[in-house]
């Protein structure tokens, strides 16, 4: 049996033609990651590395157009790499630096607090992996790529856009700022699906469910 946890992957491993293929989806520690009484300040773009495959450009990109609409907005972007002073310079040119916390890498142990001082979670490019699951169990709105995996993992339950377009992401941010009840909404919706289906709990008795399965098989024998 060969374990996979989500769409992509199973298509992928379908072409070694294995004799059976489970999806057991990705998991998220629900007791440290859980929604905290902090009122969110920032518009966070989070990634464990600053790259552009993970549209940390088109976020910078996009802080401009929404300071038009919203001057008191404050960004934060979260992540290292050689591309940080890349994006600071960017900003700077745009007339945005002093309005983008550049907080640099950070220790894992340390992402529930950043998270918690987040309004809104902004991930604009290719599938953002765990950070995703832990935005919504965390309980917050979520603006990020109509990726497989996104959709596999938040349904309809988070802003979709498309990807390498600021103007669109601007649009987007502004939207789920003025409108709180609809941000809220979405969150809500997303917390639950995560907390019913990707808890570490939940996922691990689906893999001691299989193991199990397994093992009864190989003692019949």
């Amino acid at each position: 049996i060969v374990i996979v946890q989500n769409r992509v992957t199973y298509d992928y491993i379908l072409k070694f033609k294995p004799k059976r293929i489970i999806l057991i989806p990705q998991g998220v520690d629900t007791e440290k990651f859980k929604p905290k009484r902090i009122k969110g300040r920032y518009i966070t773009f989070i990634a464990a590395r600053l790259v552009k495959l993970k549209g940390d450009e088109v976020f910078v990109r996009a802080v401009p157009l929404v300071l038009k609409e919203i001057r008191d907005a404050e960004f934060r972007v979260i992540g290292g790499g050689h591309r940080k002073e890349y994006l600071m310079e960017l900003a700077r040119k745009a007339g945005a630096l002093d309005k983008i916390d550049f907080t640099g890498p950070i220790p894992y142990n340390e992402v529930p607090n950043y998270l918690a001082e987040a309004n809104i979670v902004v991930c604009p490019g290719a599938p953002a992996g765990l950070i995703l699951l832990e935005a919504a169990a965390m309980r917050k709105p979520i603006i990020t790529v109509p990726h497989r995996w996104s959709i596999e993992s938040l349904g309809k339950n988070a802003f979709y856009v498309p990807p390498g377009n600021p103007r669109k992401l601007a649009e987007t941010i502004i939207y789920a700022l003025k409108n709180p009840h609809v941000s809220e909404k979405l969150a809500e919706a997303a917390y639950r699906k995560v907390i019913s289906e990707r808890s570490w709990e939940t996922v691990a008795l689906k893999h001691l469910k299989i193991y199990r399965e397994l093992l009864g098989r190989r003692c019949s024998v």
